[in-house]
């Protein structure tokens, strides 16, 4: 695994991010022939909600509409586009969908950076959470085409993740401790008032409860 090479040129991170969709389209691939452990209803989520393309349909929405120039979303017109759906706890089959489509545009996109530039820009915005240093690792594991890294950045990224909004939580509650359960953290007011109803949307759709995509 270690001798995968990084993408260096914006050819080869165009045929990085190619390599990704190949992946995606492989697993889907893979799903429809063979016996799952998942769930009837998460397996729909997944098989409806991955773009086979990278030019998924966001509606009239631009890539320099969904990412700002420090390549972080555009919460304000994120709100606009998930506004239909932002409010639903527990059937996640259109915010999935949303995601699906979402998700492959922005890569599309930032799969064309140099990793290095990535964690550069994106770095100042990880001070808040408890290991700035380790999500920007997880950034640069991100420029190659070896799946394993992939999966290694995102269950790191989303440990840390939980942590930080564990924090923020029992900073704005002075609560003397947060709930146990990520779903359960997801679902508090005090975060949806810190971060915003769509954020948090965002967050219980990926990584949330077991009814939606459940990324990790």
């Amino acid at each position: 695994t270690d001798g995968v090479p990084a993408c260096k040129d914006l050819h080869s991170q165009a045929m990085c991010g190619e390599t990704h969709l190949q992946h995606v389209r492989d697993a889907m691939e893979c799903l429809s022939t063979h016996e799952t452990s998942l769930s009837p209803g998460v397996f729909s989520l997944i098989t409806t909600s991955v773009p086979r393309t990278p030019a998924a349909d966001v509606g009239a929405l631009s890539i320099s509409d969904i990412l700002t120039q420090d390549y972080c979303l555009n919460w304000p017109i994120l709100s606009e586009y998930f506004k239909d759906v932002v409010a639903e706890r527990k059937d996640y089959s259109a915010g999935a969908r949303k995601c699906g489509a979402l998700a492959a545009k922005v890569y599309h996109q930032v799969s064309q950076v140099e990793p290095s530039r990535l964690q550069d820009v994106l770095e100042q915005n990880l001070s808040w959470t408890p290991a700035p240093k380790t999500l920007s690792e997880c950034i640069g594991l991100l420029g190659t085409d070896n799946p394993l890294r992939i999966h290694i950045s995102l269950l790191i990224a989303s440990a840390v993740l939980e942590r930080a909004l564990g924090d923020v939580y029992l900073t704005v509650s002075k609560a003397a401790q947060c709930p146990s359960l990520l779903r359960d953290l997801l679902a508090t007011e005090e975060l949806e008032m810190t971060f915003g109803p769509t954020a948090m949307y965002l967050l219980r759709c990926l990584i949330g409860p077991p009814s939606g995509l459940n990324l990790r």
